[in-house]
C-alpha cells in the first residue's frame, strides 16, 4: 500500500496548499507497532512544513472553521462517514476532517492530517 499512500498526501498537497515530501523510506524490524500488524515491513518517512498556531492555548480550529475551510475547497459533507466531506466534480473523498485534524495560524485555518482518496465513479 505504500503508492495508495503517497497518492494521498499528493493530493492532500493538492487540495490544502500544502507541501508535504517524500524524505525517504525505512524497514521495520522486529515487532509490528500497530496491534496485530502483520504486513509491508516499510514506513515511508514525510516531511511536512511547520504551521504556527495563532493561539497556542486554543490552536485547535472550531468545526464550523473547519465546515467553511472545506465548503471554500469545493466539498460538500459525506452523509453517514466519519468527518467525511466529498467534492463531486473530481471524484476526491476526505475523511476524518475533525477539528483536532486543523490548526488555527495567521493566515487562516490549516489542515495537518486527512485521509483523501480519489474515486473514479465521482457519483458516489
Amino acid at each position: 500500500m505504500p503508492l495508495d499512500y503517497l497518492i494521498r498526501w499528493r493530493l492532500f498537497n493538492e487540495i490544502c496548499g500544502d507541501d508535504v515530501q517524500l524524505e525517504g523510506v525505512t524497514a521495520i524490524t522486529g515487532t509490528s507497532i500497530v496491534l496485530g500488524g502483520s504486513g509491508d515491513p516499510t514506513a515511508a518517512v514525510i516531511s511536512q512544513r511547520w504551521h504556527k498556531a495563532l493561539d497556542a492555548t486554543h490552536a485547535e480550529a472550531s468545526e464550523r472553521e473547519v465546515a467553511e475551510f472545506m465548503r471554500r475547497a469545493g466539498f460538500e459533507e459525506l452523509p453517514k462517514s466519519f468527518y467525511g466531506w466529498r467534492r463531486i466534480a473530481d471524484g476526491i473523498i476526505v475523511l476524518d476532517a475533525r477539528p483536532d485534524n486543523f490548526i488555527k495560524t495567521e493566515e487562516g485555518v490549516a489542515p495537518i492530517d486527512l485521509l483523501v482518496t480519489q474515486i473514479e465513479d465521482s457519483s458516489a
